[in-house]
């Protein structure tokens, strides 16, 4: 082990000297976002000497116009959110899988920052969720009118500050510090059975007991490295873990984390770090030395986490962290050093002043998410980080010699330490001001500051000040959508989908789709005859006014009478598309390779794929596929992520959006009593909902009944289903059960296996998201995070019961009439994304 660190110090040394050499700097002070590098001057430092950390300068300016005295007079003009627990993060992307899954959850609002060089106006999810997250562009954070918003630069990882500011003068009880590449593995709400594993959502109260250790120090050293004992790999260490106290850092507390720590009023936290699967937070060494991705193993304690003594030092990151009010003051992220530095001189700035004031900090003991790590370079991040490697064990000396001066207020405290940073060179003078003008800020919104002994806080004659948080634009797709027929470029297509006697719902779907569009579309399996008809009717009027009295899963029947879906060769031979649903494999035949291919799986993609060896072909062909004349789609999201789990390719969005569109016209009755029962479970588990008056029909209806329903009860029975989005395109209300009412009563095994038996195991793609295996069907925790994927939770607005009290009193409260206007919101949605899609494909196809 020894020799082990040697080496790794000694190949630091080389990679940095080489990286000097190769990318020389010229700037001391370059600042531009949170990847961006800080060059280090190439001078004596890079021949060996040490960084001492010693005085060197003294902080000249004044403060006499910040006094550190609350406003009475200060006014808040507040927005309509009015969540209890916020999320806080920074972007210049588009919005990520990360804000989508909050989305789902509206107990939670998210404030997302952007800048200058972000989305303007149109930054929006593809959903009519997201009334609870809103984006403040660069005229929206200069509109609250605060001199601390004004006063941070832009194009800086620091403009996540103002996030914080936003959710602090919501009220917020607890804040979610994140970034947009790392997602929850459970979103939703009761998502899980009773278990020792967390979510997010399981920390709002923090009553409870931790782990916490005796403090040792080794060498030296005052540093906790949480990564093995949490379950990475023997030599993983968090970013910003001092170099020089690697050395056994794995071994020494692995025999003492065994003293309960009870955590409540009088003993309170202020933050709690999460883990993250897949890519965790390590720095560029380990990522230029060692292996990526790596998951953690089941964590070691049952209990929620571990709780760091006094005196111990641990780096927590911006990525995935839970900050509680005690804290909030220490959420500021210093904007003069890069943001490779940023959060980790943040949090162990911190942690002396949690020391000082009594409040705690530790690690939750299972991953709450997994990072998808946007692109970085190594080297650059290695420049990056050159500070954390040269100053790190320096400054924990210089922290733990910190005393606050006899009757300093707890304001006074934390500027004093951000001074003597600055005069022994870890930060800049700018962060020492902007820290000043933070504390005021927070002041100034009513923040109430921990106190170290007496505190001089008294009333100020600071007055119309006005701090306007009415800003910004919510995520969620509400305004009308155009049509897109007159563009689309014409062509003619074909689906061999069909045949005779068997389902073919998506591919109708599709086809019906592509008819409004004004395209040429064939549907059948070929045949040599000279027989063969293009769909050329508007098929939902004839479902509708024509065959009223047919069942609603009867389509198959209903469409042969009406249409001769067998092709001649010669229409396949004249069509410029092939696209395939139900066996999309069929496809990619080498017969059609002159044609531009749609392979958009309406089932697991890899359908009837019961060789490995033809499974990686499979594999290898979609790579070529979507590099060429063709596309890569999915008709749902648990499609899509089985897709990207097993060859890391987006695919493109094709929602079904229902057979009959608006045709059907569903308008229920006054005086309809009727519930629609889909599923496996027998009446007898619902006895409660008769209580109400309901009638239970377990049949499907007729299209000329449909009026005489009010609500669908839905069981689930897969991932997917064509009769639930059936239903939801008609925006009739549907009632499903919640997660753990499937896993209490054992509807989740049959769903997760596998495709073939004769498979055992195919490895997913090495940079897969998570580390759940959708084959693995006794595995409780992989069952529920693919079921989050499925259509009866993915589609927004179905109302899910915990049991069926539950049931019977959301029946009895829920506004049936707005969730019908919710549901056709989202359907004009889908249609409107479906419709794109097709469109963007065909337009390929003219290039």
């Amino acid at each position: 082990m020894k020799n082990y660190y040697r080496i790794l110090i000694g190949l630091t040394l080389i990679i940095w000297i080489i990286y000097l050499k190769l990318y020389p700097s010229n700037s001391k002070d370059t600042f531009a976002s949170k990847d961006n590098i800080i060059p280090e001057s190439v001078g004596s430092d890079s021949t060996g000497k040490k960084f001492k950390g010693e005085k060197v300068r003294d902080f000249q300016k004044s403060f006499e116009e910040f006094n550190f005295r609350g406003s009475s007079s200060v006014k808040k003009i507040l927005s309509d959110l009015k969540c209890k627990k916020w999320g806080v993060l920074t972007t210049i992307n588009e919005p990520s899988e990360a804000v989508r899954r909050f989305s789902y959850d509206p107990s939670w609002c998210v404030v997302i920052l952007g800048d200058v060089d972000s989305y303007k106006t149109d930054y929006k999810l593809n959903s009519s969720l997201g009334s609870n997250i809103i984006f403040l562009n660069d005229k929206d954070q200069l509109n609250i009118g605060s001199p601390f918003v004004n006063a941070l630069p832009w194009r800086s990882f620091g403009r996540k500050n103002i996030g914080y500011f936003y959710a602090i003068a919501h009220g917020a009880e607890i804040i979610y510090d994140f970034d947009d590449d790392n997602m929850h593995k459970f979103w939703l709400q009761d998502s899980l059975p009773k278990t020792d594993m967390k979510t997010i959502n399981d920390f709002n109260s923090l009553d409870m007991t931790f782990k916490t250790f005796k403090p040792l120090r080794q060498n030296g050293c005052q540093v906790f490295n949480p990564y093995p004992y949490l379950g990475g790999p023997t030599k993983s260490w968090p970013r910003g873990f001092p170099l020089d106290c690697l050395r056994g850092s794995n071994e020494i507390y692995a025999d003492s984390i065994n003293l309960d720590i009870k955590i409540d009023n009088t003993n309170p936290i202020g933050v709690l770090q999460s883990l993250a699967e897949n890519e965790p937070d390590v720095d560029a060494i380990y990522r230029l030395t060692q292996i990526t991705p790596f998951n953690f193993k089941p964590h070691k304690i049952k209990e929620p986490g571990i709780i760091l003594p006094y005196g111990i030092y641990t780096p927590y990151n911006a990525q995935a962290t839970l900050q509680f009010p005690p804290a909030y003051w220490a959420l500021y992220l210093p904007i003069s050093v890069s943001g490779r530095v940023s959060d980790i001189l943040r949090s162990y700035i911190a942690k002396r002043l949690f020391d000082i004031f009594k409040i705690r900090a530790g690690f939750i003991s299972y991953p709450l998410v997994v990072q998808i790590r946007n692109s970085h370079n190594f080297l650059a991040d290695f420049n990056a980080e050159i500070p954390l490697y040269k100053k790190v064990s320096v400054l924990l000396n210089y922290l733990d010699s910190y005393e606050p001066k006899k009757n300093a207020s707890g304001p006074e405290i934390i500027l004093n330490l951000w001074i003597g940073l600055y005069e022994r060179e870890y930060v800049e003078e700018k962060d020492v001001v902007i820290v000043q003008k933070w504390l005021q800020a927070l002041l100034d919104i009513g923040y109430t500051f921990p106190h170290h002994k007496s505190d001089n806080n008294q009333s100020s004659a600071r007055s119309n000040i006005v701090y306007n948080f009415k800003v910004g634009q919510t995520v969620s797709l509400t305004h009308p959508f155009q049509e897109v027929t007159s563009s689309c470029t014409q062509k003619k297509l074909w689906s061999p989908d069909y045949i005779e006697g068997k389902e073919i719902g998506p591919s109708l779907d599709s086809s019906l789709t592509l008819h409004r569009l004004r395209q040429k579309v064939y549907i059948g399996s070929s045949i040599d005859s000279d027989k063969g008809k293009a769909i050329d009717k508007e098929i939902s009027n004839i479902v509708i006014n024509k065959n009223a009295d047919k069942m609603l899963d009867s389509f198959n029947k209903l469409l042969s009478d009406i249409l001769d879906y067998k092709i001649t060769q010669k229409v396949i031979q004249s069509t410029d598309v092939i696209y395939c649903h139900s066996q999309p494999s069929v496809c990619l035949q080498k017969k059609y390779k002159d044609k531009a291919i749609g392979f958009i799986p309406g089932t697991r993609y890899n359908s009837n794929k019961c060789k490995e060896e033809d499974w990686k072909l499979l594999n290898k062909a979609l790579i070529d596929l979507q590099d060429g004349h063709g596309v890569v789609g999915s008709l749902s999201r648990f499609d899509s992520e089985y897709l990207r789990h097993y060859t890391n390719l987006d695919s493109k969005p094709f929602p079904v959006v229902g057979l009959v569109e608006d045709k059907a016209n569903y308008q229920p009755k006054k005086d309809a009593k009727t519930i629609l029962f889909l599923g496996s479970k027998t009446k007898s588990q619902f006895l409660g909902i008769d209580e109400l008056g309901f009638k239970i029909e377990m049949n499907p209806l007729n299209y000329k009944d449909l009026n005489n329903i009010v609500a669908v009860i839905y069981i689930p029975e897969d991932f997917t289903s064509y009769k639930l989005t059936q239903f939801y395109s008609m925006n009739i209300p549907i009632f499903s059960p919640s997660l753990s009412f499937l896993g209490k009563n054992n509807l989740l095994s049959s769903s997760l296996k596998k495709i073939c038996k004769s498979l055992t195991s195919i490895r997913p793609y090495i940079q897969t998201w998570h580390p759940f295996d959708p084959s693995e069907a006794q595995s409780t925790m992989s069952q529920l995070y693919w079921w989050q994927l499925s259509d009866s939770f993915d589609l927004p607005h179905i109302v899910h019961f915990k049991d069926e009290k539950d049931l019977a009193q959301k029946l009895r409260t829920s506004d049936l009439s707005v969730i019908r206007e919710k549901m056709k919101t989202e359907n004009q949605i889908r249609t409107a994304l479906t419709k794109d899609s097709w469109c963007s494909f065909l337009s390929k196809i003219e290039q």
